[in-house]
Protein backbone atom coordinates (compact mmCIF):
# COMPACT_ATOMS: atom_id res chain seq x y z
CA UNK A 1 0.00 0.00 0.00
CA UNK A 2 1.47 3.36 -0.94
CA UNK A 3 0.60 6.69 0.55
CA UNK A 4 0.18 9.65 -1.76
CA UNK A 5 0.61 13.15 -0.44
CA UNK A 6 -0.66 16.34 -1.95
CA UNK A 7 2.13 18.57 -3.31
CA UNK A 8 1.36 21.25 -0.69
CA UNK A 9 1.87 18.75 2.14
CA UNK A 10 5.15 17.58 0.62
CA UNK A 11 6.42 21.16 0.51
CA UNK A 12 5.29 21.78 4.08
CA UNK A 13 6.88 18.56 5.34
CA UNK A 14 10.13 19.37 3.49
CA UNK A 15 10.18 22.87 4.99
CA UNK A 16 9.71 21.49 8.52
CA UNK A 17 12.55 19.00 8.03
CA UNK A 18 14.87 21.70 6.63
CA UNK A 19 14.10 24.11 9.49
CA UNK A 20 14.79 21.32 11.99
CA UNK A 21 18.10 20.50 10.34
CA UNK A 22 19.10 24.17 10.17
CA UNK A 23 18.39 24.65 13.89
CA UNK A 24 20.62 21.67 14.71
CA UNK A 25 23.43 22.96 12.50
CA UNK A 26 23.94 25.98 14.77
CA UNK A 27 24.80 23.80 17.75
CA UNK A 28 27.91 22.26 16.21
CA UNK A 29 31.08 21.41 18.06
CA UNK A 30 33.02 23.73 20.30
CA UNK A 31 35.58 25.84 18.44
CA UNK A 32 39.15 24.68 19.20
CA UNK A 33 40.22 28.16 20.42
CA UNK A 34 37.12 30.37 20.59
CA UNK A 35 39.08 33.33 22.01
CA UNK A 36 42.37 34.66 20.61
CA UNK A 37 43.83 35.15 24.07
CA UNK A 38 42.86 31.76 25.50
CA UNK A 39 44.96 29.09 23.89
CA UNK A 40 43.76 25.58 24.59
CA UNK A 41 46.53 22.97 24.99
CA UNK A 42 46.74 20.40 22.18
CA UNK A 43 46.13 17.60 24.68
CA UNK A 44 42.64 18.97 25.47
CA UNK A 45 39.85 17.55 23.31
CA UNK A 46 36.64 19.59 22.95
CA UNK A 47 33.60 18.06 24.59
CA UNK A 48 31.09 19.58 22.21
CA UNK A 49 27.71 18.85 23.78
CA UNK A 50 28.47 20.68 27.04
CA UNK A 51 29.85 24.06 25.92
CA UNK A 52 28.02 27.40 26.03
CA UNK A 53 28.65 30.89 24.65
CA UNK A 54 26.46 33.87 25.50
CA UNK A 55 27.05 37.31 24.03
CA UNK A 56 25.31 40.58 24.82
CA UNK A 57 26.22 44.13 23.83
CA UNK A 58 28.27 44.54 27.04
CA UNK A 59 29.32 41.06 28.22
CA UNK A 60 30.51 37.78 26.75
CA UNK A 61 30.33 34.66 28.89
CA UNK A 62 31.42 31.17 27.95
CA UNK A 63 31.74 27.73 29.43
CA UNK A 64 34.18 25.66 27.41
CA UNK A 65 34.46 21.97 28.22
CA UNK A 66 37.36 19.69 27.34
CA UNK A 67 38.60 16.21 28.16
CA UNK A 68 42.24 15.14 28.40
CA UNK A 69 44.24 12.03 29.16
CA UNK A 70 46.57 14.11 31.36
CA UNK A 71 46.20 13.53 35.08
CA UNK A 72 44.91 16.39 37.24
CA UNK A 73 48.37 17.79 37.97
CA UNK A 74 49.37 17.62 34.30
CA UNK A 75 46.15 19.35 33.19
CA UNK A 76 46.58 22.07 35.84
CA UNK A 77 50.15 22.70 34.65
CA UNK A 78 48.99 22.84 31.01
CA UNK A 79 46.22 25.36 31.82
CA UNK A 80 48.59 27.53 33.88
CA UNK A 81 51.24 27.58 31.15
CA UNK A 82 48.76 28.30 28.34
CA UNK A 83 46.96 31.14 30.15
CA UNK A 84 50.21 32.69 31.45
CA UNK A 85 51.58 32.69 27.89
CA UNK A 86 48.42 34.53 26.78
CA UNK A 87 48.84 37.23 29.46
CA UNK A 88 46.42 35.97 32.12
CA UNK A 89 47.50 36.53 35.74
CA UNK A 90 46.79 33.80 38.31
CA UNK A 91 44.70 34.89 41.29
CA UNK A 92 43.71 31.84 43.33
CA UNK A 93 43.97 28.06 43.48
CA UNK A 94 41.54 25.84 45.37
CA UNK A 95 41.97 22.09 45.78
CA UNK A 96 39.11 19.85 46.87
CA UNK A 97 37.38 16.54 46.21
CA UNK A 98 34.25 16.21 44.06
CA UNK A 99 31.04 14.65 45.40
CA UNK A 100 32.11 11.39 43.74
CA UNK A 101 35.49 11.37 45.46
CA UNK A 102 37.61 12.61 42.54
CA UNK A 103 40.36 15.23 42.96
CA UNK A 104 39.35 18.71 41.77
CA UNK A 105 41.36 21.92 41.30
CA UNK A 106 39.95 25.39 40.50
CA UNK A 107 42.26 28.11 39.19
CA UNK A 108 41.19 31.75 38.86
CA UNK A 109 42.85 34.11 36.36
CA UNK A 110 42.32 37.77 35.45
CA UNK A 111 43.29 39.86 32.47
CA UNK A 112 42.19 43.47 32.77
CA UNK A 113 38.50 43.31 33.70
CA UNK A 114 38.09 39.80 32.26
CA UNK A 115 38.09 36.62 34.33
CA UNK A 116 38.70 32.97 33.58
CA UNK A 117 38.16 30.08 35.97
CA UNK A 118 39.62 26.71 35.05
CA UNK A 119 38.14 23.75 36.89
CA UNK A 120 40.03 20.49 36.49
CA UNK A 121 38.29 17.32 37.72
CA UNK A 122 39.77 13.86 37.83
CA UNK A 123 37.54 11.25 36.18
CA UNK A 124 37.40 7.50 35.88
CA UNK A 125 38.49 7.52 32.21
CA UNK A 126 39.72 11.05 31.53
CA UNK A 127 40.31 14.40 33.19
CA UNK A 128 37.51 16.95 32.71
CA UNK A 129 38.52 20.61 32.17
CA UNK A 130 36.01 23.48 32.29
CA UNK A 131 36.99 27.02 31.34
CA UNK A 132 34.45 29.61 32.50
CA UNK A 133 35.14 32.97 30.87
CA UNK A 134 33.50 36.32 31.60
CA UNK A 135 34.60 39.42 29.73
CA UNK A 136 33.37 42.91 29.19
CA UNK A 137 32.75 43.81 25.59
CA UNK A 138 34.29 47.12 24.50
CA UNK A 139 31.72 49.77 23.64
Amino acid sequence: MSVRMRPAYRVLLSAIVLVGLASCAGTGGIPRNPFRDITVPDTFLPYSDRWLLIESPTVTAAKLVYMTQLDVDGAVAAVRAALAKDGWAPQAVNRSVSSRGFRMVSLDFVKGKDTCRATVIEGANATHVDLAVARLTAK
